[in-house]
């Protein structure tokens, strides 16, 4: 089980990872800083479960049933070995068996026990010992003392044990585990680790999939698929998403950036009170008050503007402002015209502004993505 929990752990830090990676949004950071320490423990407990493995025995009732059906049999040591393990300063050996199996032929397989010291002389090899096979199916035994009548006469009929096969499959007593733990279930085994880690990736990647699919395709194709500035289904979902979480249809102005969206709007519908709002990773949050707030004149409504000409101006800008230098920074503001025109109404405007290290610029458009003026860096 904790096995499985490893698996599950693993999938959502290595999600989160790739997450942060692409979308660089700061929430995936908890995935996987908190899937790390986690999975450091349950690494931790499986080695810990691994060295004590099959301990515990099985249960008097397994015993029982088994020698029912006539499991009770000979074994031999044929070697004994220290795992390193030890519980209370008594080592966990590994003791190599040969095993009388009437029904299918002898047998090589191997018993997990704590050997204290007083016991050693009891499993050396050559020792007869009875033991009862806890299942048909597999090679898994577990040491009884009740003697087994002419236990030494079968145990010298066994021959040695470099002509006697190993049962490859469960070996471990008790209970069976959730997932086979021996050679036979190796495949089902990592298929349920797969299933698991990719239930764990899937807990991070299904709800953050819009997010992750424009961002690699955008680091793939090397396009500006994921712009809140340059795509135009990034700003038209920014705006839907503007209009979901301010819940109205007013602002006074929109700014966007290349990674974001910045708006003012009323604090409520209908609000005469002004709050900034932020459209970032897919997802809007409604912010603090607005540090100034605006008059109530400087309001436009979102279906005035022609959102669709945003990313082709700021091409535009970038190209015909001049401003030099390798990378220079681009943003959109959507607002109304600080200076009324003559019948002293106050438009609303697409401005560009692009500034570069030594200079700037600016490329002024209509609400329907008319260009009007271009405000050369020169």
């Amino acid at each position: 089980m904790i096995r499985l929990l490893l698996a599950a752990v693993v999938g959502v830090g290595v999600g989160g990872a790739v997450a942060h990676a692409l979308t660089h949004d700061p929430r995936y950071i908890a995935y996987w800083t908190v899937a790390l320490p986690v999975g450091v423990i349950c690494a931790v407990l499986v080695g810990i479960g691994g060295s004590l493995r099959g301990l515990a025995g099985p249960p008097q009732e397994q015993l029982d049933a088994a020698r029912t059906a006539g499991r009770l049999t000979a074994a031999r040591i044929d070697s004994i070995t220290q795992t390193g393990t030890q519980i209370n300063d008594v080592p966990v050996c590994e003791i190599h068996l040969t095993v009388d199996a009437r029904d299918r032929g002898s047998y090589r397989t191997t018993v997990r026990r704590l050997v204290p010291m007083i016991e050693a002389p009891q499993f050396q090899p050559g020792t007869a010992l009875s033991v009862v096979r806890l299942r048909a199916d597999e090679p898994a035994v577990a040491i009884v003392p009740d003697g087994l009548p002419h236990l030494h006469e079968r145990v010298a009929r066994l021959p040695k044990a470099s002509g006697v096969p190993v049962w490859a499959g469960e070996t471990t007593s008790g209970p069976r585990s959730i997932i086979s733990t021996g050679r036979k279930g190796r495949g089902r085994r990592w298929l349920a680790y797969a299933a698991f880690a990719l239930a764990g990736l899937a807990v991070v990647a299904v709800p953050a999939r819009t997010e992750l699919a424009l961002s690699a395709g955008a680091l793939v194709s090397g396009d500006d698929r994921d712009s809140y500035l340059y795509s135009e289904d990034r700003v038209a979902d920014a705006v839907a998403e503007l209009r979901e979480v301010t819940g109205d249809d007013a602002a006074t102005e929109v700014l966007f950036y290349d990674d974001m969206v910045r708006a003012t709007a009323p604090s409520e519908p209908g609000a005469t009170t002004y709050d900034d709002y932020t459209i970032r990773y897919g997802r809007g949050s409604h912010d603090d008050p607005s540090t100034i707030q605006p008059d109530d004149t400087a309001s436009f409504t979102l279906d005035e503007v022609s959102w669709a000409a945003i990313p082709s101006l700021a091409r535009r800008a970038a190209q015909e402002t001049g401003v030099t230098g390798e990378d220079p920074h681009v943003h959109a503001d959507v607002s109304r015209a600080l200076t009324p025109s003559d019948d002293g109404f106050s438009p609303v405007r697409i401005s560009i502004y692009v500034s570069g290290d030594y200079d700037s610029g600016a490329l002024i458009a209509d609400a329907d993505g008319t260009v009007i003026e271009v405000r050369r860096a020169d």
